[in-house]
């Protein structure tokens, strides 16, 4: 009850039927009804205040890395103010994208629409299996590699509409590169009392801390290697930007 689905023609300005008879009807006595494939899962947002969009990557052994049932093509919708998020596969903009395995696609290409000037984050919402696995953004543009399991990324950018800018790395831990494991061993973001405290081994960067509206509550350089920052109660994504790195993490002062 409740779900729906697209209906999709062969080329546009076709049209076709599609019908149901009373046969096709399934009965099940339990609530749920859910595929027993183990599929691994990444979820994908980008956003900026309230506004969001998503893309969804799915391993499953019964599925292609090429086209197949279990890609959805991404419609994208004409909103200025909206980022949005997808997937590229043969030429195809897809926002769910479904693969065989994370082995043989390690390097996962991103595409993103943005209409409007600003500062967005893309951010790993679920992460589910793929244990002992980095998830790692790449920005080109920057030169910069994330890990998203720490937190959402923060960017700024023109009006623009690229697949080149943004890469996912999936690799097991010995294929970490030096620039991942320097970007977690040198930043740390935590709070004591109603401070939230910064160390970085660069003494030089910004650091913005945001609520979880997205708005902007502080804005400032660092001082020194450590920086202490007072804040009144609440949730807040504290990004630090260096010459060389963008850490961001999520606090809660209490």
């Amino acid at each position: 009850p409740m779900q729906a689905f697209w209906v999709r023609v062969e080329g546009d300005g076709n049209t076709g039927t599609l019908g149901f008879t009373n046969a096709m009807r399934s009965h099940q006595s339990n609530n749920l009804l859910k595929d027993e494939v183990q599929q691994d899962v990444i979820r994908l947002q980008i956003a900026q205040g309230d506004k969001s969009d998503e893309l969804i990557f799915v391993f499953n052994p019964n599925a292609q890395d090429g086209l197949d049932a279990f890609d959805s093509e991404k419609m994208f919708a004409n909103i200025p103010t909206l980022p949005q998020l997808y997937s590229l596969v043969e030429n195809q903009e897809l926002v769910i994208n479904g693969m065989q395995s994370v082995e043989t696609n390690q390097i996962l290409p991103l595409g993103v629409e943005i209409k409007t000037a600003g500062t967005y984050t893309i951010a790993a919402t679920q992460i589910e299996g793929l244990f002992g696995i980095p998830v790692v953004l790449e920005d080109k543009l920057y030169g910069i590699f994330h890990d998203l399991q720490s937190g959402a990324y923060r960017f700024t950018t023109d009006a623009t509409a690229t697949a080149e800018r943004f890469v996912l790395h999936l690799k097991s831990d010995e294929q970490v590169t030096d620039i991942d494991q320097i970007a977690q061993e040198t930043i740390s973001v935590y709070t004591q009392s109603k401070d939230v405290v910064v160390y970085s081994s660069e003494a030089e960067g910004v650091i913005i801390i945001t609520d979880i509206l997205g708005r902007t509550v502080v804005e400032q350089a660092m001082k020194g290697s450590t920086t202490t920052i007072a804040c009144e109660s609440g949730v807040y994504v504290v990004t630090i930007t260096t010459k060389t790195k963008v850490y961001t993490q999520r606090v809660v002062v209490l």
